[in-house]
C-alpha cells in the first residue's frame, strides 16, 4: 500500500529529495502491515531511518520545510474531503428517511400494509423494541417511585442506621411501572406510547 499523493510529480516542484519521499512511502507501507509485531518493527525501522535522514539533512532546511508544509496542506485537504463526505452521507440518509416517512404516511392513509413493485416491495411494519413510557410525576403514587440517597460510607455499612441519609431526589421506578402496564394493569399518570410503524424495502 502506497500513499499515491507522495508519488505525484509535484514533489519535483517542491525540490524534495527522492530519499525523503521514499522513506515516507516506506512508512506508509509499514502502516499497512497486518501483523502487529511486524508492523511495530517496520515502523520503528522507518522512524529510525527518517530520524537519521532529517538529522543529516538539517542543513538543507528548505527541503524539510517545503515537505512538511506539503504534508500539512495534504492533511487539511484530507480533512476537508472527510467533512464533505460526512455531510453528504448525512444528507443522503436524511433524504432516504424522509422518502420512507412519506411512503409510510401514504400507506397508512390508504390502509395498505404492502405494495408490490417489479424489483421488490414496500412493507409497513410495526416498530420493534420497548414502547416509549410516558409518566406524569405529579400523578404518580409513591409505590411507583424510587428514592436516591447519599449516606456516609460507615453509616451505609451498618444497614438500617440511616439517620444521616441525605435525600438527593426521587424518580419513577420505570421497571415496575412498565411491568404493571405491560401486564394489563394501570398506573396513575403513566402509559405506554404506541410503538408506531415504519416502511421497509424488501
Amino acid at each position: 500500500m502506497m500513499i499515491t499523493e507522495l508519488e505525484k510529480p509535484r514533489f519535483s516542484l517542491l525540490e524534495i529529495e527522492s530519499a525523503l519521499t521514499e522513506l515516507v512511502c516506506a512508512r506508509a507501507e509499514a502502516e499497512a502491515v497486518a501483523d502487529p509485531q511486524e508492523k511495530e518493527q517496520a515502523l520503528a525501522a522507518c522512524d529510525e531511518a527518517l530520524s537519521q535522514y532529517v538529522s543529516r539533512e538539517l542543513a538543507k532546511a528548505d527541503n524539510i520545510i517545503d515537505f512538511c508544509r506539503h504534508l500539512k496542506r495534504a492533511t487539511e485537504a484530507a480533512k476537508e474531503d472527510r467533512d464533505y463526505y460526512a455531510r453528504r452521507a448525512s444528507f443522503l440518509e436524511r433524504t432516504r428517511a424522509r422518502v420512507l416517512e412519506c411512503c409510510q404516511y401514504a400507506m397508512e392513509y390508504v390502509g395498505k400494509k404492502r405494495i408490490e413493485g417489479r424489483h421488490g416491495y414496500l412493507s409497513l411494519r410495526a416498530n420493534g423494541g420497548l414502547a416509549a413510557l410516558t409518566v406524569d410525576e405529579s400523578l404518580l403514587p409513591d409505590e411507583f417511585r424510587v428514592v436516591t440517597l447519599k449516606v456516609p460510607l460507615d453509616t451505609w455499612k451498618k444497614w438500617g442506621m440511616l439517620d444521616e441519609a441525605e435525600v438527593i431526589g426521587t424518580q419513577p421506578n420505570q421497571r415496575k411501572i412498565r411491568h404493571v402496564l405491560e401486564s394489563g394493569g394501570g398506573v396513575p399518570g403513566a402509559y405506554l406510547e404506541e410503538r408506531g410503524q415504519h416502511v421497509e424495502i424488501r
